[in-house]
């Protein structure tokens, strides 16, 4: 137990506010995936991925030699693999952390107005009364236009007539999608990409695969009336959901509105809130890593030979003696820096831009020396160096 308090409490004394900023940014990472892993369900593609990886790791630790051969080729060109089996996810990723910012400086205009929420509503019971086919697409936060394809730009004032018409079967445009975007009808007659996983979700239409399909591939909620059963469904997440009655619908277009669209003056309370046990995993995961590859590595001191580098000498005048030439410099780092870095990096530099023939001595200060900043100077041997200095 004591050796147990005593490595907790070296743990947490080494922590810095470096380290601290630096695990939240990889626990944000890590949580990022996890979201976009869950979105996009490549769980087992994620699990496969982990699997080859752990069988690599044997192969290279017992000496699998057969193993290790066949797996080789595979571990070298690992990000390129990587990129092509993720491509998809990868792109949705960078839309994730594109979305997240503008969650955090979003407008709240961009939300539905209760005017048109509510005339959103009254058309939905009435396309369910008639039972009239429909497709609806709120927009969340991650952009939607490369997955919408056909279709007329509107940018008309939502109202009833103007939904029931569009989707009235003896029109055009009936059987594409609707795109209401900052409380307009941004498009009509859109097609959706249409969903992979669709089997599950029983012997339904085009109208809901499609809704289906956007929702797999962004975070917008998409509303889809059937026109053989008269009832309203909500496509979100990749779950398909149908409504007991309009009330209901009205609850979770305010659900996700509030989710997406939060007040102004709580954004974050809304994210620290939302997913507590995949944020906890993440910040977990950080800490372990960091412990891996930073706690467990420490801090440690290495000396370097470096030669003595003379700057600004005038034209006239040259050195043809140095005492001694190199000098020795102990700096003070993570045992994982110095095995990354490379030894060019450190120089130490003497400026002779005002000096005279004759035997010279310059004292070797820490501005004189050059190294990355994550390194910190400790000692240098010698001190100083002497230098003959002629006229050519």
């Amino acid at each position: 137990m004591a050796q147990i308090l005593n490595t907790l409490q070296s743990f947490f004394g080494a922590v810095q506010i470096r380290d601290i900023f630096d695990i939240i940014i990889v626990a944000f990472l890590i949580y990022a995936f996890l979201t976009l892993i869950r979105q996009t369900r490549s769980y087992f593609i994620f699990a496969g991925l982990l699997m080859v990886l752990g069988i690599y790791f044997i192969s290279e630790n017992y000496n699998l030699s057969l193993t290790r051969s066949f797996l080789q080729p595979m571990a070298t060109f690992f990000v390129v693999i990587l990129v092509i089996i993720f491509r998809q996810e990868i792109r949705h990723l960078f839309e994730w952390l594109a979305s997240f910012g503008r969650r955090l400086i979003h407008k709240k205009e961009t939300a539905l107005r209760g005017d048109v929420l509510n005339m959103l509503i009254q058309t939905a019971d009435y396309l369910v009364n008639k039972k009239i086919g429909a497709l609806i697409v709120l927009p969340g936060l991650q952009p939607i236009d490369r997955w919408l394809e056909g279709g007329h730009d509107l940018n008309g004032q939502v109202s009833v007539p103007l939904l029931t018409s569009i989707f009235d079967p003896t029109s055009p445009g009936h059987d594409g999608a609707v795109v209401i975007g900052r409380n307009r009808v941004s498009r009509f007659a859109v097609h959706l990409p249409l969903a992979e996983g669709f089997k599950k979700f029983g012997d339904l239409g085009t109208r809901h695969r499609s809704a289906l399909g956007l929702s797999e591939k962004t975070d917008a909620l998409c509303i889809v009336v059937s026109e053989e059963r008269g009832v309203v469904s909500v496509a979100h997440d990749g779950n398909l959901k149908r409504m007991a009655d309009t009330n209901e619908l009205k609850n979770v277009i305010d659900n996700f509105l509030k989710e997406k669209f939060p007040m102004k003056d709580k954004p974050w309370h809304s994210f620290l809130t939302k997913n507590v046990w995949q944020k906890a995993i993440a910040l977990v995961a950080a800490l372990a890593l960091w412990s891996v590859l930073v706690f467990q590595a420490g801090v440690t001191n290495r000396d370097f030979t470096v030669p003595v580098e003379f700057r600004f000498l005038p034209n006239n005048y040259q050195i043809d003696q140095v005492t001694p030439k190199e000098v020795t410099v102990t700096f003070s780092g993570d045992t994982r820096d110095f095995r990354n870095f490379n030894e060019d990096d450190f120089q130490v530099v003497v400026n002779l831009s005002d000096v005279k023939a004759g035997w010279k001595k310059a004292t070797i200060t820490e501005d004189q020396i050059q190294a990355p900043l994550y390194f910190s100077f400790v000692s240098i041997t010698p001190k100083s160096v002497s230098f003959h200095i002629v006229e050519k």
